[in-house]
């Protein structure tokens, strides 16, 4: 985002610097609002799949959290990554616990015995495969064996017999 300029943004919104003022006294205001809206919408659409998802097994669960993921990052992964590098990661404790609760929920399902532990890691495996692969070559987030290939690391990770929903 460092090229960005408020005239850029006030040209593509069709409407003038000072209207653009009105509203963000500075640069970094826009920013900040961009990143606001970006990270709520993210969380939201996060959060809904995670919902989702709490009744299916561990296989059908990763692969489905790892699609969304993907997905996101995907839709316009130059915005992600500029807008994300930078942001604040307030809500990573409550998402690390939702994804703890899953795995207690199907506990005879996972094999590792620190679900605490195995969440964080997990999302944190998910995130910098996923986030990473945006930044480097975001055309792979379009390949479905990319998809797959991200589930399988997870199952093969959590799963107690990660040979019923892995490759």
């Amino acid at each position: 985002m460092a090229g960005l300029t408020t005239n850029h943004v006030a040209e593509r919104a069709g409407v003038s610097i000072g209207t653009l003022y009105q509203y963000f006294a500075h640069k970094e205001e826009l920013l900040a609002e961009v990143r606001r809206r970006y990270d709520a919408t993210f969380r939201e659409r996060l959060f809904a799949e995670i919902g989702r998802v709490g009744a299916q097994p561990l296989p059908a669960a990763i692969a489905g959290l790892v699609r969304v993921l993907v997905t996101l990052h995907a839709e316009d992964a130059a915005l992600h990554s500029a807008v994300s590098s930078e942001a604040r990661d307030d809500e990573r404790p409550m998402l690390e616990q939702l994804i703890a609760s899953y795995l207690a929920a199907h506990r005879d399902e996972v094999r590792r015995p620190n679900l605490s532990l195995a969440a964080a890691v997990s999302l944190q495996v998910a995130e910098a495969l996923v986030h990473d692969t945006a930044v480097r070559d975001a055309s792979r987030l379009g390949d479905d064996d990319f998809v797959d290939e991200v589930t399988d690391v997870l199952v093969r990770y959590l799963a107690r017999d990660s040979t019923k929903g892995g490759r």
